[in-house]
């Protein structure tokens, strides 16, 4: 008994020794990452060491941030005043960037960002447009070819989406937004008749009209 109690202490010991050791490997592997980013940054950009300093702390500070915020989302519901607060977080950041970096620097930057940025919303708008048609394989049993038309009726509809709110942005012609936007949406629902059956489509008509009873009930 003695025997078995000491294998099994040395097993549970060895256990806790290795879970150790690999947290330690990844807490090292992460902040060499974190390094090497950092490291990246100031050679694309031909940081100096004060400017590799300043953008470093300016990115901790965001992260804090953002950190502090994601914290008390979980127990806001006030999703539009989080959504300012985050909007704020990225503008500070931004602030201070712009008075780390030269001219030039930061005008390379903003490039960079909003490259990222455009490359992310197509990633999403392509998860977006599957998510949809595979939700439509399954509801109203679109067949393989129908499948890869809605995905592509979703994936124009949601680039054109993204064109007008880009052309308009914070404007003042509210009125030529919607109306290209209601445009872009009988462009999308001519898209969807023509791949999908009748009943499928008619099913497909009902469905969402029911979605939107019930959020205009809420």
């Amino acid at each position: 008994m003695r025997k078995r109690l000491i294998i099994l202490t040395a097993v549970f010991l060895g256990i806790v020794f290795t879970t150790n050791a690999q947290n330690r490997s990844h807490e090292k592997r992460k902040n060499k990452d974190k390094v090497s980013r950092l490291d990246s940054v100031a050679i694309k950009y031909g940081l100096n060491e004060t400017q590799k300093a300043n953008f470093k702390a300016a990115i901790v500070d965001k992260r804090k941030a953002q950190k502090a915020l994601k914290e008390k989302a979980k127990s806001s519901e006030d999703k539009k005043g989080l959504k300012g607060e985050r909007k704020q977080i990225m503008q500070t950041f931004d602030s201070s960037i712009k008075v780390i970096l030269t001219s030039d620097q930061y005008t390379q930057f903003k490039a960079d960002v909003e490259q990222k940025k455009i490359i992310q919303m197509k990633q999403r708008l392509d998860q977006r447009s599957e998510r949809m048609a595979d939700s439509m394989k399954s509801k109203y049993r679109v067949s393989a070819e129908q499948h890869g038309k809605v995905k592509a009726a979703a994936q124009a509809f949601g680039t054109t989406k993204m064109q007008i709110r880009e052309k308009y942005g914070k404007s003042e012609s509210k009125d030529e937004a919607k109306k290209e936007m209601k445009e872009a949406r009988k462009t999308f629902d001519e898209a969807l008749k023509a791949a999908l059956t009748t009943a499928q489509y008619n099913q497909w008509k009902s469905d969402r009209k029911e979605k939107g009873k019930a959020r205009k009930k809420k």
